[in-house]
């Protein structure tokens, strides 16, 4: 219940238990997920995987898009309340929370998705300040997908202009608004906002995450 977006208060008050132990019973399950390998999310290895998620959204462009796009990526502001005290564990104050795009504190979420909108990598290590082109620097997945071999040759993964293009990485045109270099946008985007797709899915299901994570949950 508090997961859908259920007030603690509400919670404690129907089960005849504490405030803190609804937050016991959060970690229990949190530490529960995190401790069952099954439910990993695990961008994949195979080049025949791989080539099956490119076959797929090749299949939702509408134009036929190049089969070469495996995943698309982008981020998501987890929202939280303003923290109250140094983070010493990450050696910041509270304004590095602050993302002064939205106006909220929280943490930057980079993740990537396949064609059916289930996410094949996340990572939420950085405050709300921090670029979506810094997550993607420091990410894991990028150290993965930019060793030779780890990709088959040919896919790439479709994000945005916060992202530059690489070997393995296909962003829009920039300042184009007709020609070939538009319609290759358009085409590129109906392959990228899928991710978009799977964010609005997530906040959906999951509505402890249409208002500020309190910071005391700990």
């Amino acid at each position: 219940r508090w997961f859908a977006g259920g007030s603690k208060h509400d919670i404690a008050c129907n089960h005849g238990v504490g405030v803190g132990q609804v937050y016991d019973s959060v970690w229990m399950v949190v530490d529960a997920i995190h401790a069952t390998s099954s439910l990993d999310t695990n961008f994949p290895s195979s080049h025949a995987e791989q080539q099956a998620l490119a076959d797929q959204f090749k299949s939702k462009s509408g134009c036929q898009f190049v089969g070469n796009c495996v995943g698309a990526i982008d981020g998501m502001l987890v929202w939280s309340s303003k923290p109250t005290e140094k983070t010493d564990d990450m050696g910041i104050g509270p304004g590095k929370f602050f993302c002064g795009r939205k106006c909220k504190f929280g943490l930057n979420m980079q993740a990537v998705c396949g064609p059916n909108k289930r996410f094949l990598d996340v990572t939420c290590s950085h405050p709300g300040s921090a670029s979506d082109f810094t997550m993607w620097l420091d990410s894991s997945l990028r150290r993965k997908v930019e060793t030779p071999g780890f990709l088959k040759p040919g896919l790439l993964i479709c994000g945005d202009n916060a992202h530059v293009n690489t070997m393995c990485m296909v962003s829009p045109f920039e300042q184009v608004s007709a020609g070939p270099k538009d319609s290759f946008n358009f085409c590129q985007s109906q392959l990228r906002i899928t991710v978009e797709g799977a964010f609005g899915m997530l906040v959906h299901k999951w509505g402890c995450l249409r208002k500020p994570l309190p910071t005391n949950i700990a």
